[in-house]
């Protein structure tokens, strides 16, 4: 004989920034992601390239790219326009992400494009990208 059991259908759990938006509001807390910008690199004969997700800020005010002590760091500021409107979940405020070059770098030729969204960062390199390895012999500690 078989068993017919019902299934009880709840309903999904909200996105937790629905719960906390009137907080943020209250108290002016703007939130971002836990990076600020999500970020791709990738190694090209030439070069190093790091592209990075930053959808609607403008180029020419918004966003900035500079390398300090070997470390590649996007930054871009958007800010709020007041309008009547009802409801937002656009994130406002500063995004930064900070990435490391490899050696060789040679970041007083970086290049810097936005296109749709995605800030891409050509750094070129002295010589081609070779991962080095070193293989270690392991001791026994007895």
């Amino acid at each position: 004989m078989s068993e017919i059991t019902r299934r009880v259908q709840f309903p999904a759990m909200p996105d937790l920034s629905e719960l906390t938006d009137p907080l943020q509001q209250l108290f002016g807390i703007r939130p971002q992601s836990p990076y600020g910008i999500r970020v791709e690199s990738h190694y090209e004969t030439d070069a190093y390239v790091v592209r990075g997700e930053m959808p609607g800020f403008d180029p020419a005010k918004d966003l900035e790219v500079t390398v300090t002590d070997g470390m590649l760091i996007l930054h871009g500021e958007r800010t709020e326009h007041q309008l009547d409107r009802q409801h937002s979940e656009f994130r406002y405020g500063a995004y930064n992400r900070s990435v490391r070059l490899p050696d060789g770098a040679k970041a007083e030729k970086a290049t810097a494009t936005y296109d749709d969204g995605i800030l891409t960062v050509r750094v070129p390199l002295d010589k081609p990208a070779k991962a080095a390895s070193t293989k270690i012999k392991v001791a026994s500690a007895k």
